[in-house]
């Protein structure tokens, strides 16, 4: 028995309940729910997402290749989901150099911020002295029940991140202190946004915390929380999500996937959101 794979209810089920149960779904929590599998995020995509728009019907539901012809046409240029930086509760990131927006300057990388369901996108120029490179790493932090505006977060290196707030439309640059053995480590890209801070996972076994706000004290501006141990596998492959407003680890080793949620006692505002 102990041997056996779990069963998966929900993915036995067939596609159509599937969708239906996903359409009962606030578009916050389709955005949670499409960071838990590619063929969850996949199926909300093609089959739930709302999109309106005058190029297409305002009754229909677009698939995943019409959202991103939908994005292309936003943007002014070809964009697929490889090129799809980050997602946070239903805004998407791209990064690309021959988008047509107004006030853009042409030839040089943008960031593009879209949120499908409102229509709106916004063309952000990358910060100064970083504006070459097709290659940048960003992160975006929003939430709609904290603010209506958004961060882009851009990690310059492991010792400094470039912050780009829509509310002033300015970067501001800001140090963050690790000991050196997080800065030697290997940083796992992917990251998550949870109440006022970007979590990001290191091989050295430790989640990094980064506020995304300045703080007057610089070494408030990180911390490193240590994994327990049992979330501690060699040769394994780590991945962050979210899931009901808690941190969610996924380690994954040969065919075998473990998952684990984090517990710590950094104080956010319970021990029980992370």
């Amino acid at each position: 028995m102990g041997r056996r794979k779990p069963k998966s209810l929900f993915n036995n089920l067939p596609r159509v309940l599937q969708t239906e149960i996903f359409d009962k779904l606030c578009v916050k929590e389709q955005s949670n729910v499409m960071c838990v599998s590619h063929s969850w995020r996949n199926l909300i995509l093609t089959t739930t997402l709302p999109l309106m728009d005058a190029h297409f019907p305002p009754d229909s539901y677009l698939n995943l290749e019409q959202l991103f012809n939908w994005c292309s046409l936003v943007i002014g240029c070809r964009v697929m989901p490889k090129h799809l930086i980050d997602m946070c509760n239903g805004l998407f990131l791209f990064c690309c150099k021959d988008g047509r927006a107004d006030n853009i300057v042409p030839g040089v990388y943008h960031y593009f911020v879209l949120n499908p369901v409102t229509k709106q996108c916004v063309a952000v120029l990358k910060p100064v002295g970083q504006k070459s490179g097709g290659y940048s790493y960003a992160a975006l932090a929003y939430d709609h029940e904290e603010s209506w505006f958004f961060k882009i977060i851009r990690f310059q290196g492991h010792r400094h991140i470039n912050i780009f707030s829509s509310k002033t439309g300015i970067w501001t640059t800001l140090t963050i202190c690790f000991p050196e053995y997080i800065n030697e480590s290997y940083w796992v890209k992917k990251c998550v946004y949870l109440k006022g801070s970007i979590y990001r996972l290191s091989y050295s076994g430790h989640l990094l915390r980064i506020k995304v706000d300045p703080q007057e004290n610089v070494s408030k501006q990180a911390e490193v929380i240590k994994l327990h141990p049992d979330c501690l596998f060699d040769d394994s492959q780590w991945k962050i999500s979210l899931k009901d407003n808690k941190i969610l680890l996924v380690l994954s080793r040969e065919s075998k996937t473990i998952s684990s949620t984090i517990r710590s006692k950094v104080n956010i505002k319970k021990d029980e959101d992370i």
